[in-house]
């Protein structure tokens, strides 16, 4: 975004949306964000979204479900893989998963932001995880063995 893009939308954020009290937080926010969440290098035009069965190759898959089980699930890829999954809270749910998992090619997780979980209708008591579905598979095939 231009300078005058990001302000344009700082202000939306903090007058319309409410994400933060003043301008000046919603900046610091920014700033943070910009040195958490990986960046795109390619230019996309669009992203297609739709239950599974109705993308023919998705790149990512967004879960949700309840705190056990995504713990279930986060715990057999961390058991099979030894790899640690990042979850991220705060704001932003779409700009801290959906990059992590399209450009790290690693699960993600949040307990979301408000918007977020407007907008898709979760439940308090649920959790989002995007994957690539790759790690989906081994998250699946190793869940019953990291339970013993």
């Amino acid at each position: 975004m231009s300078t005058g893009e990001r302000a344009q939308s700082d202000e939306f954020h903090v007058a319309s949306v409410n994400i933060f009290p003043i301008e000046a937080i919603q900046a610091k926010a920014e700033q943070e964000a910009d040195l958490l969440f990986p960046k795109f290098k390619e230019v996309y035009q669009a992203v297609i979204m739709g239950p599974l069965g109705s993308i023919p190759e998705p790149d990512v898959l967004i879960v949700f479900g309840t705190p056990e089980q995504v713990h279930l699930l986060t715990r057999a890829y961390c058991y099979s893989t030894g790899s640690f999954i990042k979850g991220y809270a705060g704001m932003g749910a779409c700009r801290m998963l959906l990059p992590h998992a399209f450009i790290n090619k690693e699960p993600v997780f949040t307990v979301s932001d408000r918007a977020w979980r407007k907008a898709l209708q979760l439940a308090p008591d649920e959790l989002t995880l995007v994957t690539p579905p790759d790690r989906l598979v081994i998250m699946l095939e190793h869940l019953e063995e990291s339970q013993k």
